[in-house]
């Protein structure tokens, strides 16, 4: 029964649940005495009840389990989804997330959805039932946008708005990271010597090789299309690699005909984001012919 709820809720994430519809809890003082501070990877912090059994046993989400004999019995996922299009708040990105809970096995309706503020943003709230082996389980979810994708939080329980204090509590805890927060587990290369790295890269890549001239000097470089082509670089590499679906993330830096990209990438999507840097030169101010320089993923040189 156990192997059951976990597969159960993995689907429910999979499919990316999270919220709560749940907004009667009464207010207490110091309501986190008995809470820590947890944070999920370089997304996003919050405060989990201390007494939660821990488990991270699967690569694609957090668990924590109010009852870790009865899984059931309030099962809280954290997570980060990165294969999405658009913002929580735009229509058809949340809508075709929603439709994708819909489809899943056990889905039993009972589908609420409501505008939530979490970390001074909008974001989305919604809770539904799912109904397995003639059982019926509760899910209450937030997903909300981060500097890569969506962060999703959820518990499932076995009865509507259960816990239902515990999960507000939590909500109202998240803080969303910014681009430039560290992961404290991901070994990568300091700010001055990925900066160090990337300016040897850039030196060795344009050695013997025609700097750009008067010609080069009022060419329109299209970063759209530049990031496009650095994404496609790192890919011959990394055939699954993973990038934020925001490409203004992306830093790109141009000179005449040389084309240097910046930004960040999961080599899988199980691994945490590390910063890529990619030199390219045009052929052509259309943008039509272009040669790679050098790829770099942290301090690896790939090319």
């Amino acid at each position: 029964m156990r192997k059951k709820f976990g597969l159960l809720l993995s689907v429910c994430v999979v499919l990316v649940m999270i919220t709560g519809c749940v907004n009667s809890d009464t207010t207490k003082s110091d309501p986190y005495n008995s809470y820590k501070k947890v944070t999920y990877g370089t997304s996003f912090e919050c405060k989990i009840p201390k007494g939660w059994e821990f488990d991270d046993s699967n690569a694609d989400y957090w668990s924590y389990y109010q009852n870790s004999e009865d899984h059931a019995d309030g099962m809280l996922n954290l997570m980060s989804i990165d294969d999405v299009q658009g913002s929580v708040t735009e229509e058809q990105a949340f809508e075709s997330f929603i439709s994708g809970i819909k489809q899943a096995d056990g889905y039993d309706g009972g589908l609420e959805i409501s505008d939530v503020d979490i970390s001074g943003s909008p974001a989305k709230q919604y809770c539904y039932k799912i109904t397995i082996d003639d059982n019926t389980y509760y899910i209450n979810n937030v997903v909300f946008d981060c500097t890569y994708g969506w962060g999703s939080i959820g518990i499932m329980t076995k009865n509507k708005n259960e816990y239902a204090d515990t999960f507000n509590n939590i909500v109202d805890s998240i803080t969303v990271l910014d681009s430039t927060t560290e992961e404290p587990t991901t070994e990568e290369p300091t700010t001055e010597e990925a900066t160090t790295e990337a300016t040897t890269t850039e030196q060795q890549a344009t050695t013997g090789e025609e700097q750009s001239n008067d010609s080069y000097q009022d060419w329109d470089i299209d970063e759209d299309g530049a990031y496009v082509y650095a994404q496609m670089a790192i890919e011959e590499y990394y055939p699954n690699a993973k990038f934020p679906f925001d490409p203004s993330s992306a830093n790109v830096i141009s000179t005449g005909s040389r084309v240097k990209i910046e930004g960040d990438v999961k080599r899988t999507k199980d691994l945490s984001y590390e910063k890529f840097y990619v030199i390219l030169t045009y052929d052509d101010p259309e943008g039509n012919s272009y040669k790679i320089n050098s790829v770099q993923i942290g301090d690896e040189r790939l090319k």
